[in-house]
């Protein structure tokens, strides 16, 4: 299978067209009918003045009609901003504020948690199909997602097309997906590793299948609905792989998964291990990268063969990608000695939204080109693989959600 590389995030729908695109519960949508509908959606959006890096909120369960809107925002060539809708009002009314969106993409039951000047649009609004359009370059902007901040407020990273492609085309390459294949959705819309799970299948032509509410935090269940439901490429968080493991040793033969993508927080390498050898065509990619730099940006494939008490390493830089590690003196360390991570390359994004203060102490222009200053930390392992060595600060993760110690003393204060 050919190597899908493309310059933006919206799918080939006359290449697809009646292939299944998205299912969720009793709905579902071929590629021809997702491209109807998310064209007139984005003919409205136009209208009502989106456009190039222009961001459209998009507050909506995860569904068949978010994924809709998702490709609408895009087509009509802005970038959506994700507002989960089970967020404090507070923060979706500062989000909204923060990014300055007109127009927002929701539902009745949601309007109210909104400005009454906001235009709201719903997603099976539309108007006729219109001209031909132009679709965005690689460098425009495709998504602003909001991550905890140190300040006590959250801050919107500027993601681009360009990134989120270059991370699809290295996990196609090292698993290739297609039609035929069946890609679930965990994530919620505003966590970044949502981006890979809603458009891995969508720009491969595969079908994005959304997991139930009920059973999506229930180890077991879940479990048995990536069986029943013969998916073959998932993303599953560190909390659920002990459950992976577990299900597809007491069940050999049944797990359909060719391609599985964990990270975010460390994982017993033998863990992934035991998985990989249990399904013998399946890929499991360890993925790190924070959202500054398009969901991860190094990755290491964990074999079946492996009898390390470790936890995973983080791996090596996807190719467009830079991974440096300096000390306090932003000079190189050598190999076997910690370091805090720099990423550069394709998938850096242009920087934080109405922050050119925290932009500039992250985003560095260098000798090395530019650079966005992780807070993480890392060794370089005689293989060539880092392995993650924790914070230099004290942001920390819980449930794969970054956490700022700063916005808890603000809201405490």
């Amino acid at each position: 299978m050919k190597l899908i590389k493309q310059h933006n995030l919206i799918p080939r729908f006359t290449e697809y067209s009646n292939a299944p695109a998205v299912h969720c519960g009793e709905t579902a949508f071929s590629y021809a009918e997702l491209d109807r509908r998310s064209e007139k959606l984005a003919a409205l959006l136009r209208s009502r003045g989106a456009g190039r890096d222009l961001p459209v909120a998009v507050c909506l369960e995860r569904s068949a009609d978010l994924i809709v809107a998702l490709l609408a925002v895009l087509r009509a060539g802005a970038a959506y901003v994700p507002f989960d809708p089970s967020s404090p009002p507070d923060r979706l009314s500062f989000m909204l504020a923060d990014c300055g969106a007109r127009v927002i993409i929701t539902t009745p039951a949601f309007s109210s948690l909104f400005a009454e000047a906001a235009i709201i649009v719903e997603p099976n609004q539309s108007l006729p199909l219109t001209a031909s359009w132009n679709p965005p370059d690689e460098d425009d902007l495709a998504y602003i997602i909001y991550t905890s901040g140190s300040t006590g407020k959250p801050k919107g990273v500027l993601c681009h097309h360009r990134g989120a492609c270059n991370m699809l085309a290295d996990a196609q390459r090292r698993r290739p997906l297609g039609p035929g294949d069946r890609c679930s959705w965990w994530t919620s819309p505003g966590f970044d590793v949502s981006v890979y799970e809603i458009f891995s299948a969508l720009t491969a032509g595969a079908e994005l299948v959304i997991i139930p509410d009920p059973v999506r935090t229930d180890g077991a269940k879940l479990m048995q609905w990536l069986a029943e439901e013969k998916i073959t490429s998932a993303y599953l968080p560190p909390m659920m792989i002990a459950d992976l493991e577990l299900w597809v040793r007491t069940h050999p033969g049944e797990s359909r998964l060719r391609r599985l993508l964990t990270g975010v927080e460390p994982v017993p390498e033998q863990r992934l291990a035991n998985i990989a050898r249990a399904v013998p065509e399946l890929c499991v990619i360890n993925g790190y990268g924070p959202t500054e730099a398009a969901v991860y940006c190094t990755c290491y494939c964990v074999e079946g063969v492996s009898a390390s008490r470790r936890n995973t390493p983080i791996g090596k830089a996807l190719d467009g990608v830079d991974i440096y590690l300096f000390d306090e003196a932003m000079t190189p360390v050598p190999d076997g000695t910690e370091g805090e991570i720099y990423i550069g390359g394709v998938q850096v994004a242009r920087g934080y939204l109405n922050r050119p203060h925290q932009t500039a102490v992250h985003f560095l222009d260098t000798p090395y080109g530019k650079l966005y200053r992780t807070g993480d930390r890392a060794v370089r392992l005689p293989d060539g693989n880092l392995m993650f060595a924790g914070r230099a600060d004290q942001q920390f993760k819980f449930l794969g959600h970054r956490i700022e110690p700063g916005e808890i003393e603000s809201a405490l204060c």
